[in-house]
């Protein structure tokens, strides 16, 4: 068993949550990119609380670059200059939101008490439900975050990671520090799944699903043994086509950087020609994301088409499609990686595709469960999806047997019995 100290070595070099790999992964949803909407309650007394909580509602729905300091004054119902009474500007907010939530999860943690499981449960489902927008703003805005601020803020994440790594070696005491940490992600993607889509419930029923779901997750039967691998990093060959090449390398800096903050000479860059030249392969950075798009959801509709044909039960066919996804997902990462976090880019259509994509696996799955309405499959469908996309791009799950953890956390989650 990997000791405490080598632990906390390997997580600073390759850092197991998906918020953290130095540029900070950027997910814009559970491939509906879809940002839950702001909801409905009182203005709180303190002036601070009011300008996180519309911070917070425009950085999720907008983006960060999209919000100026006056549109969040603006939902404040304040001006300007009361805003940098508390705040020197947006980046210091930015970190501020991201900040707040991380300190409220931790104060959390202590108070739970793993000896009532489900109680536990239901209370990180409050954190969760009280937090909707925590799960876009940490894989997509906090990638914004200043370097200096992204230093400091993720040692304390990745503090909070190893809490709830040895919270689950607590309740699952027989599993290793890496088969652990892959149930440590798994709460999180659960919790976090909630912020990609509109799907609604009466709030006990929905506080009572995802507490199931956390639970089915955590205690799934994964691989109890597991040790740390490094992640294999072959730069593979480049196409012949110089276009495929820009394709590639810019989906590679997207991942990593972010679209906004990757340059057409960025992109040029990495074949050897000059931004402007970019232009004779396509015709914007948006192109690229397009482009990509189609490429990915032809794909994946392909092989919905072939499975519901090839399949004589909804449950049968869920099963099939959980499969292809998962190692579509892993083969592929740059690519959902940047589907799922530049929503806004694609735009209607992009989206409409994805949502009739992810609509078909809740039919599937309320097929396959009689007496079960739309929105509870749809939230379970949501968490599946993003436990596969954060899986594919987290650095620390990179492990020869994150397909078979995958398939069955996943397939617990969908309620597929094991093989």
């Amino acid at each position: 068993m990997m000791s405490s100290l080598a632990w906390q070595k390997v997580n600073q070099q390759y850092p197991w949550p998906t918020y953290c790999d130095g540029k900070m992964p950027h997910r814009g949803g559970t491939m509906t990119g879809a940002v839950h909407p702001a909801p409905s309650r009182r203005r709180p007394r303190d002036r601070r609380v009011q300008i996180l909580a519309a911070a917070s509602d425009l950085f999720a729905r907008r983006g960060y670059h999209a919000v100026g300091m006056s549109d969040i004054a603006e939902a404040v119902g304040v001006g300007a200059s009361a805003l940098y009474r508390h705040f020197a500007g947006k980046q210091e907010l930015l970190y501020a939101v991201l900040e707040d939530n991380l300190v409220t999860l931790r104060a959390t943690l202590p108070t739970l008490d793993l000896a009532d499981m489900d109680g536990t449960a239901l209370r990180i489902a409050d954190f969760a439900l009280d937090h909707r927008y925590l799960g876009v703003l940490l894989q997509r805005e906090a990638r914004q975050l200043a370097p200096e601020n992204m230093r400091v803020w993720r040692g304390g994440f990745d503090a909070l990671g190893l809490e709830i790594l040895g919270r689950i070696q607590q309740v699952r005491p027989e599993l290793s520090p890496v088969s652990a940490g892959m149930m440590a992600w798994a709460a999180l993607s659960v919790m976090g799944s909630i912020s990609f889509h509109d799907a609604e419930l009466p709030a006990p029923d929905y506080r009572r699903l995802l507490a199931d779901i956390l639970v089915e997750a955590i205690y799934a039967p994964v691989p109890r043994g597991l040790e740390w691998e490094k992640p294999e990093r072959s730069p593979g060959l480049a196409p012949l086509s110089r276009r495929e090449a820009l394709l590639a390398n810019a989906l590679r800096l997207f991942a990593r950087d972010g679209f906004t903050e990757v340059s057409n000479e960025d992109i040029g860059a990495t074949v050897g020609i000059a931004g402007p030249s970019l232009y004779h392969h396509f015709a914007s950075k948006r192109e690229i994301v397009l482009t990509a798009g189609v490429r990915a959801m032809g794909a994946l509709h392909l092989e919905l088409s072939f499975v519901l044909a090839s399949s004589s039960t909804p449950r049968e066919a869920l099963r099939k499609l959980l499969g292809h996804y998962v190692q579509y997902a892993l083969r592929h990462r740059d690519l959902v990686q940047v589907l799922l976090n530049e929503r806004l880019v694609l735009g209607d259509p992009g989206r409409a595709f994805i949502t009739g994509y992810i609509a078909e696996w809740t039919h599937l799955l309320a097929a396959a469960n009689p007496g079960m309405d739309d929105a509870t499959a749809r939230i379970r469908v949501g968490a599946a999806m993003t436990l596969a996309n954060d899986a594919a791009r987290t650095p620390f799950l990179r492990h020869s047997a994150i397909a078979d953890v995958l398939l069955t956390v996943c397939g617990r989650v969908l309620l597929l019995p094991g093989k």
